[in-house]
């Protein structure tokens, strides 16, 4: 029973006061079953994508974390082939830091898996053109690619159009490439830190 109080009650208030970019609704009337729409943060390689995800509500929640999976393939330091998350707010203690009741401000880390951090540290031009592509694929509605001839085939910071330079300022650090205009969106800008 708290389980359904308690997800009737968080639905209601996403409904009323989503977080920007962000979309989370019941599949049909089963609210254990959810159905979330994350958009693209502006100059990111994930700008102008729309990245769906499968939210699973277990018997013990809230004293266990959901099951959240992206069901749209991203290319990201804390996101696995198969679309886990690793993220430490979605992990139960004492390898995770998932509380029934989070706090205001309370912080998720995520665990970055080890390729795809690398390179973000590393070779963070490289690994911005493979997320940029893996989101022309996958992502980017084909309405929104036409005009744009599916970059992702252009190497990085090349437009496909016109084979001159396409680059925008990057939050975390030096130029990156772009596949859109710009946009307000959520962070999903990887972290580094371990649970």
């Amino acid at each position: 029973m708290q389980r359904a109080a308690r997800l009737k009650k968080e639905l209601a208030m996403l409904a009323v006061s989503p977080p920007a970019g962000v979309c989370c609704t019941a599949e049909g009337d089963d609210i254990t079953r959810l159905k979330a729409t994350i958009t693209g943060p502006e100059g990111s390689p994930f700008e102008q994508g729309t990245f769906q995800l499968d939210v699973v509500v277990p018997e013990r929640y809230p004293f266990e974390p959901p099951q959240v999976t992206f069901s749209t393939p991203v290319y990201h330091p804390n996101v696995d082939p198969s679309g886990r998350i690793c993220l430490g707010a979605l992990k139960m203690p004492p390898t995770g830091d998932w509380r029934p009741s989070p706090a205001a401000g309370h912080a998720a880390a995520m665990s970055p898996l080890v390729f795809q951090a690398e390179q973000y540290r590393c070779r963070r031009q490289e690994y911005e053109h493979t997320a940029a592509e893996m989101t022309a694929k996958h992502a980017v509605p084909q309405s929104v690619l036409s005009p744009i001839e599916n970059r992702s085939t252009s190497p990085p910071g090349q437009s496909a159009v016109s084979g001159k330079q396409a680059r925008a300022p990057s939050r975390d650090g030096p130029e990156s490439p772009t596949i859109a205009p710009k946009r307000a969106r959520p962070s999903l800008s990887p972290t580094t830190s371990s649970t």
